[in-house]
């Protein structure tokens, strides 16, 4: 799993932890955890991604991509997983 969560200062404890807890709570299997701000420089076969920036670096970087629906990323196409 790859995820920017770091971006508060002085919250990545809680930030790993709340991850964590919601992989956890889903039944979510995870072997590798990744915290990262440039995600296109961890190498995967697919993507699952809410954040729009991110399915935009991902496809200029010739990446496939599910959208997680969210209400900021409803304008983007593409295939989406909305639960």
């Amino acid at each position: 799993m790859i995820t920017h969560r770091l971006f508060i200062k002085y919250f990545h404890k809680q930030a790993i932890s709340q991850t964590i807890d919601w992989l956890d709570s889903y039944g979510i299997p995870y072997w590798d955890l990744c915290f990262m701000q440039h995600k296109t420089h961890v190498g995967a076969n697919l993507y699952i991604e809410d954040s729009e920036r991110h399915v935009v670096e991902y496809r200029a970087a010739g990446s496939e991509v599910i959208i997680f629906t969210n209400s900021t990323n409803r304008p983007l196409e593409g295939l989406r997983a909305d639960t």
